[in-house]
């Protein structure tokens, strides 16, 4: 179910030059083909990776392997939950034909070499990487990735949800958001990437509501970025309990997560909150991390939990609007969720 879409004017921002277009970089952008907006120059070197000139080292893929597999083992022996790794693919690997010709698309990426691994090592560890799905969407009717915007549209994450809980159904019951509860609005938006332009560019973004399931945002702790933590509680016809730990490209997820759990803590954090996750006791914990920020392994035993991160975040005032996707219940004090 949609809203009618809005007219798209984001491809009239591409300059041309001899009827060809034309790209350039910038320091943190690349003007790709189709009106579409590449991040470039970032501390994670995008374009290396999707060249393939950016790799994991042996010991870098094995050290994934061993991450991976002993979130696993150690929610599985302390809190009884299954584990589920989820990779959000970036633009560049969804939208390869829109890169301009001078870069080039390797033929594996540091994520094949890591899911390459798990199966030659024959890995209990679960991994998801929604790219068919994405791609196989791509020309239809709703953008999977607007064209000004590094993360992906509500629509493209319903599609990669919907992969999430067949995976998460083999191990957990979860009452599944089917597409008929979804309504889609489309609205032209600027976007991270369309705010490096000058003047700004918009593009068509997709949002997405899910009606009539009791979904209700009990806490907040209203923090920007690391240390976010958003409790929900939902009539879902299972008692099963969910926690996600996720970089930013869940938050939109949480529309379709949260009505499909009981109860579903979100923490803003690469780490696996192991605190978090024995006062929680969920049934399944999904971590959630793009493609690009693979290439850092993230450091569990040390990470702080996420509480730490959001008090300071507080105490220094790095904040953001409460999150309005559920009617609110009653809120919970800040630190308790």
């Amino acid at each position: 179910m949609t809203d009618e879409a809005q007219p798209d004017h984001a491809g009239a921002a591409t300059a041309a030059q001899g009827g060809r277009a034309h790209f350039k970089t910038d320091d943190k952008f690349l003007r790709g083909k189709n009106g579409r907006l590449f991040l470039a120059n970032d501390a994670n070197r995008v374009l290396g990776q999707h060249s393939g000139e950016v790799r994991f080292s042996d010991e870098e893929v094995a050290a994934w392997r061993r991450i991976l597999e002993s979130r696993a083992a150690w929610l599985d022996h302390t809190v009884g939950a299954s584990y589920l790794h989820v990779v959000p693919p970036n633009a560049h690997s969804v939208f390869p034909e829109d890169l301009p010709d001078d870069v080039p698309s390797g033929p594996q990426r540091p994520i094949h070499q890591l899911l390459s691994h798990l199966e030659q090592t024959g890995s209990f560890a679960r991994v998801v990487y929604p790219l068919e799905e994405l791609m196989a969407a791509k020309g239809g009717e709703l953008p999977v990735y607007p064209r000004t915007e590094t993360h992906w549209t509500d629509y493209g994450q319903f599609l990669a949800y919907r992969r999430v809980m067949e995976a998460v159904k083999e191990q957990v019951p979860v009452d599944e958001v089917q597409q008929s509860e979804v309504v889609f609005r489309t609205a032209e938006e600027t976007g991270d990437l369309g705010y490096k332009t000058r003047p700004p560019e918009t593009s068509p973004h997709v949002w997405a509501s899910v009606g009539g399931r009791g979904t209700r945002l009990v806490f907040d702790n209203c923090v920007s970025n690391s240390g976010s933590m958003i409790v929900t509680e939902s009539d879902a016809e299972t008692d099963a309990r969910c926690l996600v730990v996720s970089d930013s490209y869940g938050y939109g997820m949480l529309t379709f997560l949260a009505p499909s759990f009981r109860r579903l803590v979100f923490a803003h954090t690469a780490a696996l909150d192991y605190e978090l996750a024995e006062e929680e006791r969920p049934d399944v914990v999904i971590s959630i991390l793009n493609e690009r920020f693979m290439i850092i392994l993230p450091n569990d035993p040390v990470g702080p939990p996420t509480r730490a991160v959001a008090a300071w975040k507080l105490e220094s005032g790095t904040v953001r609007p409460r999150l309005a996707v559920w009617p609110d219940a009653e809120t919970k004090a800040a630190g308790r969720g």
